[in-house]
């Protein structure tokens, strides 16, 4: 889940399965304490593409939003970055809002895709991202998977043209015994008096995941 509060309320969007179906959507619920919640009536808000050939046709998952309730443009003080499915192919786009229930979604998507150069660390796939806007930049966390799951930065001033950073990924797996050496995934994170990050990481050996801390 992401999960926004915007002076009055708090905003969720989630990933939800419907029985037996690997189609994904998401969906958007609303709280004023963060315990009780009500589903909104529009769900999903956010759908697979009307043909299930295209980049997000067959899912899409893993919302990550960003509120700018001074944005000059009042269609899109609401922003996401999402994941999109087609077969294996795992790709993030880019929609926008008014109401953070009504989104459209961009017309460059996908706006990161991996690069199916076979050994590079983003080859097969980019899921799992987590978005912070700062001075007038977007600043995304990116989980990739080339050889094994890893988590990459990206910066763009716009959500849609993203420039990835030139050493990517900015943060491996673990090696050796190391509690992550299998795979790391999922970066969440926060920024103070400096960036702090929460991520899933999994051990090959015991086949167990854990969450893991960075700064």
């Amino acid at each position: 889940p992401e999960v926004i509060f915007d002076g009055t309320q708090f905003h969720m969007w989630y990933t939800g399965f419907g029985t037996g179906s690997q189609a994904s959507q998401i969906g958007h619920a609303t709280s004023t304490d963060g315990v009780t919640w009500q589903k909104d009536p529009d769900n999903p808000v956010l759908t697979t593409a009307y043909f299930q050939f295209d980049w997000d046709g067959g899912a899409v998952s893993a919302p990550a939003v960003i509120y700018d309730p001074d944005d000059p443009d009042p269609g899109q003080r609401w922003r996401m970055l999402y994941v999109g499915r087609y077969l294996a192919t795992y790709s993030i786009g880019y929609a926008y809002s008014a109401d953070g229930v009504t989104w459209e979604k961009s017309e460059d998507n996908p706006v990161l895709e991996p690069t199916f150069n076979l050994g590079d660390w983003d080859d097969e796939k980019v899921l799992a991202p987590t978005v912070l806007y700062r001075n007038g930049e977007y600043q995304l966390w990116v989980t990739a998977g080339g050889p094994q799951l890893q988590i990459g930065y990206a910066t763009s001033p716009d959500g849609v043209t993203w420039t990835q950073y030139a050493t990517n990924p900015v943060l491996a797996p673990g090696t050796g015994a190391d509690w992550d050496n299998g795979e790391i995934a999922a970066p969440a994170v926060l920024v103070g008096s400096g960036f702090e990050m929460w991520y899933s990481g999994a051990n090959e050996i015991l086949d167990q995941t854990y969450i893991g801390y960075a700064t």
